[in-house]
């Protein structure tokens, strides 16, 4: 009797073993996943930029990986460059606007440039717009787009979200950085 015993609680201490590797490896393997499939590269730059414009870091960090999947050098058929895809155009009206007097478009490669710029931008549509869905809407749809969206729809614009995004590119890069941007907070405060 005591060796079935003995062999039922070396069973058991074997299983639970398994078991234990197992959610270890589960755990481990989710924690990867988050990792590569969220990465965080300029997180230093992001956390110490961000707040100076009321920003979340997880939320740029999800507009970057949407924009440019964290590429400092990357560059849209549209024109659009760097890290957080800004136009050119655009990025000299927010360094004018916003006294950023070092700014040169070839710097907009440069990560700490585009974030920043990007951050000023971002700052300037949340004091246009209400609401982060809207906000999201204009940096990739256009303000101007957004903001007769807003009135075809009967509301005020900066005081009304948009309703119905036009752009079925716009509603899906919304929706992408949304899933990210929700990632990125469980990233956040699950490291």
């Amino acid at each position: 009797m005591k060796a079935k015993t003995k062999r039922n609680l070396k069973l058991n201490l074997l299983l639970l073993g398994a078991f234990a590797l197992l959610f270890l490896a589960i755990y481990v393997g989710a924690k990867w996943r988050y990792n590569v499939s969220y990465p965080m590269p300029y997180k230093t730059i992001i956390e110490q930029i961000a707040p100076e414009h009321g920003l979340e870091p997880e939320l740029v960090n999800a507009i970057m990986l949407v924009e440019s999947a964290c590429k400092p050098q990357a560059v849209s058929e549209k024109g659009a460059v760097g890290l957080m895809q800004l136009m050119p155009e655009t990025a000299q009206w927010v360094a004018q606007k916003s006294g950023i007097s070092d700014y040169a478009e070839q710097r907009l490669t440069e990560p700490e440039m585009n974030i920043k710029l990007a951050c000023c931008y971002l700052e300037y549509l949340y004091n246009r717009f209400s609401d982060t869905r809207t906000v999201l809407a204009a940096y990739n749809g256009g303000e101007g787009n957004v903001a007769g969206w807003i009135r075809e729809e009967g509301g005020e614009v900066g005081k009304t979200p948009v309703k119905n995004i036009h752009f079925a590119e716009t509603r899906y890069y919304v929706s992408r950085v949304e899933e990210a941007y929700e990632n990125y907070r469980y990233r956040y405060h699950h490291s």
